[in-house]
C-alpha cells in the first residue's frame, strides 16, 4: 500500500532581545550554570512578572511577515505541567483558543519539487509569545543538574496550519531554512540551532493515498540540524510504513532522535490540551494592539527575502537558482 506523509512543523525561536521575558536577568547564551537566575525566573513565592515590550514588538513584526492577522487583546495563560527543567510547575504561554499574537497567515516558499522554479504556500496557524525553559545537565557521575540560565527565556512559537501543507522531508527542510532566513533578516533570533536558539518539532503522520483523514502523529524532539530534520523525518515514515504493513498499531507520542544511530526512541505520551489544564495568568494584563502601532511595525518591515527574490528574477532576469 501507498502512503502520503503529513508533516506539521512547530519552530521555537529565541528572541534577541537583552534580557528576559518577565525579569531583568540577561539574556545571554553559555557562561556559568544558574547565574543568570532571579526570584521571577526560578518561580519563588511573592515574585511578579512583568512583560519585555521588545519582546512583544519582534513577535508582533514576525507576525506581520508572516502575513498574520494580528489580535487586537492577547492574553498570557499557565501552561501547567511538571518537569524539572519548569521551576515554576507551569510555562507562561499563550493559548491557542484566546488569540495569540498572530494568527491564519502564510510563508511561501520555493518549491522543492520544482527545484525552486515555481513557489508554495505553508499556512500557518498561530504566532505567540511564550517563556522558555531550562535545560538539564546530565553529569559524568550518571547524575543530572538543571541550569535555569535559559528559564524565562524569550521564545517564540510559530506552528503549520492543519491540515499540513508539507508532505515531503524536502519541504519541511525548505520551510524551515526560509522561515529562519526571515527571523535573520527581520534581527529577531540569531537562528543557531546548535545552540537551541532555534529548535523545530515536526509532527508526522502517514496515511493511505486519497484517505480524507490523516494518520496517527508523532512529535519528533532533539532535532538540531536541517540534516538531522530531513533524517529524522525519513526514519519515521519508514518506521511507520513499517509498523503498519505487518499490522501494529502506532500510538500518538513524543519521540527523541538520536544522530549517531539515526534512530528514534520513545520519550512520553503525547499529551492534549486538557492535560495542560490552561488558564489565564493572573499576575499578567492583556497585550492590547492598537491599528496605529500595527501599521508602525508594519511600516518598518524591510522588502522581505522571498519579495526580492522575485524582484531580482523579473527585473533581473535571473533564474531561481542565482536569485
Amino acid at each position: 500500500m501507498e502512503y502520503r506523509p503529513s508533516i506539521g512543523i512547530e519552530v521555537h525561536a529565541e528572541l534577541l532581545t537583552t534580557t528576559k521575558m518577565f525579569c531583568g536577568c540577561r539574556n545571554q547564551f553559555g557562561g556559568e550554570v544558574n547565574t543568570r537566575v532571579c526570584p521571577v525566573c526560578l518561580g519563588l513565592p511573592g515574585s511578579l512578572p512583568v512583560p519585555n515590550r521588545k519582546a512583544v514588538e519582534l513577535v508582533l513584526r514576525t507576525a506581520l511577515a508572516l502575513n498574520c492577522n494580528i489580535a487586537r487583546r492577547s492574553l498570557f495563560h499557565r501552561k501547567n505541567y511538571f518537569y524539572p527543567d519548569l521551576p515554576k510547575g507551569y510555562q507562561i504561554s499563550q493559548y491557542e483558543e484566546t488569540n495569540p499574537i498572530g494568527y491564519h497567515g502564510y510563508l511561501e516558499i520555493p518549491n522543492p519539487e520544482t527545484n525552486g522554479e515555481t513557489d508554495m504556500r505553508v499556512r500557518i496557524r498561530r504566532v505567540h509569545l511564550e517563556e522558555d525553559t531550562g535545560k538539564l545537565m546530565h553529569l559524568p557521575d550518571g547524575g543530572s543538574g538543571v541550569d535555569y540560565n535559559r528559564a524565562g527565556v524569550p521564545l517564540m512559537e510559530i506552528v503549520t496550519d492543519h491540515p499540513p501543507d508539507i508532505h515531503s522531508p524536502e519541504a519541511a527542510r525548505e520551510y524551515v531554512q526560509q522561515l529562519r532566513l526571515l527571523l535573520l533578516y527581520l534581527n529577531v533570533c540569531d537562528g543557531k540551532m546548535e545552540q537551541g536558539s532555534l529548535r523545530c518539532e515536526p509532527n508526522i503522520s502517514i496515511a493511505p493515498i486519497g484517505s480524507e483523514t490523516l494518520g496517527t502523529k508523532t512529535e519528533l524532539k532533539n532535532l538540531s540540524s536541517f540534516r538531522a530534520l530531513v533524517s529524522g523525518i525519513e526514519h519515521e515514515i519508514n518506521r511507520m510504513k513499517q509498523a503498519l504493513e505487518v499490522g501494529e498499531a502506532l500510538h500518538q507520542e513524543t519521540r527523541g532522535w538520536n544522530e549517531d544511530t539515526q534512530t528514534s526512541y520513545p520519550m512520553r505520551t503525547k499529551e492534549g490540551e486538557a492535560d495542560y489544564r490552561y488558564f489565564t495568568d493572573p499576575d499578567l494584563p492583556p497585550l492590547v494592539f492598537t491599528e496605529e502601532e500595527i501599521e508602525r511595525v508594519r511600516q518598518s518591515l524591510p522588502e522581505l527575502p522571498l519579495a526580492k527574490r522575485k524582484r531580482y528574477i523579473h527585473e533581473l532576469g535571473l533564474d531561481a537558482y542565482d536569485a
